[in-house]
């Protein structure tokens, strides 16, 4: 029985194919729900976390429910991962409300975005729906729904209907809250207010996450690890709680005892570590390398953010980065426009990114695979040079594969709501940025529906020819059986879109035999 159940999940992912929609999902876990799973286990509470809960009907979710709710305190639902953006979602929630089987057909959420540019970004399960959730554990558990995860900062503008939905917000990193919250819930006194949505844990260096058979891990599947809680740097675009703070990697001692842990118990020797910026120094990386990845019985291959100014400047880490055992690292390059990544933080210009770029390629070769996260819109790029960096992109031999997405700024309309807001939101003026009928408009006319088009039309056809393979990808495809060697080869694309064409992804078999697993669990 568990006094806590907490749902997460990875939105699925819809790929056009010769003007088809093919539905896949994700294996891999977010990590906040186990995040906070760990620290309420610490202090003795019986939690169980339920991934890929889109799946799950409402039928399933209070049988669920029922059979773990002996000493039931509260469910939490993380809204990170669990948004939509399809213009069948309605169709989705009268099924998933209406049916009486345990699974929901999620090809119904087939992805019009391509086409549709229109339908937003939603909670798959919205306000109704976590009413009908609340109600039914308020009124036979006397317990509580709570909402966490990012999307939880859009409720004021009005996604979630928060009274009329009887649920309570968590925001932030919120470790430390949740235990104080069920502390309270536990004697039947009032949930205490959240005083602060930053910090999560106090002794955030000496945290882990610390799964138990309950999570049904896999020996194959490459877990979360958090090194770090922050970055040093403060870039016009994000939004990120941590940015501008330094010196938050956790103890080696720390990493290395649950890298062994989770080596040990369930045979895990491979990571996605969530670190915002992981080479923020020569000291840190070295550190690491030294007291934790080359102290292991085991090669340890893991991926993660990286920042290409820091390997300009300091072009010897590249060596320490790849007898870490990296295998791939997602850089935030942003653009090659000089006047533009100067704008918002990303001076180096593109001289230097091609230079440093060139310079991995000589260092790690193929061994650590490159790619490249972009936003169209920047202040001072024309829409020109942004078509000239997508062809770029897709010829040259430096990059294994990108991402562009179109810059986001808080509309006028929502920042009185906005719980977060990155500093081009805070000022637009500063930015040169003004408003329109097709939303934002920058200083040399390129304006949010221009980049939207381009960005879906470029991402229908670079994806549809070639899947690619990038921080959420690779661990998925490793996890199915394919090498790194198999995965630097881009004809492998091929065979994986056949897969997918033919519904022959094995991913969403894996997920439902873990779900079928933790649904029979009654301890």
């Amino acid at each position: 029985m568990a006094n806590i159940i907490l749902f997460t999940d990875r939105s699925p992912l819809t790929h056009s194919i010769d003007e088809n929609f093919y539905l896949f999902e994700r294996y891999s876990r977010p990590a906040g729900a186990y995040k906070i799973a760990s620290t309420l286990r610490k202090h003795g509470y019986s939690v169980i976390v339920v991934p890929n809960c889109l799946r799950l009907s409402l039928t399933s979710i209070k049988e669920f429910i029922r059979q773990n709710s002996k000493d039931l305190i509260w469910v939490g639902l993380s809204t990170t991962f669990l948004t939509v953006k399809s213009p069948f979602v309605n169709d989705y929630r009268e099924i998933w409300k209406s049916t009486n089987d345990r699974y929901v057909d999620l090809s119904i959420l087939k992805n019009e975005y391509y086409v549709q540019m229109s339908v937003p970004t939603l909670l798959a399960w919205g306000t109704d729906e976590l009413k009908l959730i609340s109600k039914f554990i308020s009124l036979n558990y006397n317990a509580k729904l709570c909402l966490g995860g990012t999307w939880v900062s859009h409720v004021k503008n009005g996604s979630i209907d928060v009274d009329s939905a009887e649920v309570h917000i968590i925001t932030g990193m919120s470790e430390d809250y949740t235990v104080e919250m069920t502390h309270a819930l536990s004697k039947n006194q009032d949930i205490p207010y959240q005083l602060s949505s930053i910090n999560g844990e106090v002794d955030f260096k000496r945290s882990v996450i610390d799964y138990t058979a309950n999570d049904i891990i896999n020996s194959d599947e490459w877990l979360t690890l958090e090194v770090s809680r922050g970055c040093a740097f403060k870039c016009a675009y994000c939004t990120y709680d941590h940015k501008g703070k330094a010196d938050t990697t956790k103890y080696t001692q720390t990493l290395k005892d649950e890298i062994l842990k989770n080596y040990e118990y369930w045979g895990v020797t491979k990571y996605h570590l969530l670190d915002d910026l992981y080479n923020d120094s020569d000291y840190k990386i070295k550190l690491l390398y030294d007291e934790v990845w080359s102290a292991l019985p085991f090669q340890p291959e893991w991926i993660s953010y990286l920042r290409l100014d820091l390997l300009w400047s300091n072009p010897e880490s590249a060596e320490w980065i790849k007898a870490s055992g990296c295998k791939l690292g997602s850089f935030g390059i942003e653009t090659l426009h000089d006047q533009a990544g100067k704008k918002v933080g990303k001076g180096l210009g593109k001289t230097r990114i091609l230079e440093t770029l060139e310079n991995l390629k000589n260092v790690w070769g193929n061994d650590v695979l490159v790619t490249a996260l972009m936003i169209a819109g920047l202040p001072g790029e024309p829409y020109e040079h942004i078509v000239e960096t997508m062809h770029w992109l897709k010829r040259t031999d430096l990059i294994h594969s990108y991402k562009y997405a179109p810059l986001w700024v808080t509309p006028p309309e929502h920042k009185p709501f906005a719980l977060k807001q990155n500093s081009m939101s805070d000022d637009y003026e500063k930015y040169q940025l003004s408003w329109g009928p097709d939303g934002w408009v920058n200083n040399v006319g390129v304006n949010f529906k221009m980049v939207s088009d381009l960005v879906s039309t470029d991402d229908k056809n670079y994806v549809s020819k070639f899947f690619p393979v990038d921080l959420i990808e690779y661990p998925e495809l490793r996890f199915l059986g394919h090498k790194h060697k198999d995965l630097v080869n881009r004809n492998l694309n091929t065979n994986i879109l056949i897969d997918i064409k033919n519904q022959n992804y094995k991913i969403n078999n894996l997920v439902e035999e873990r779900l079928e697993k933790i649904l029979k669990i009654t301890d």
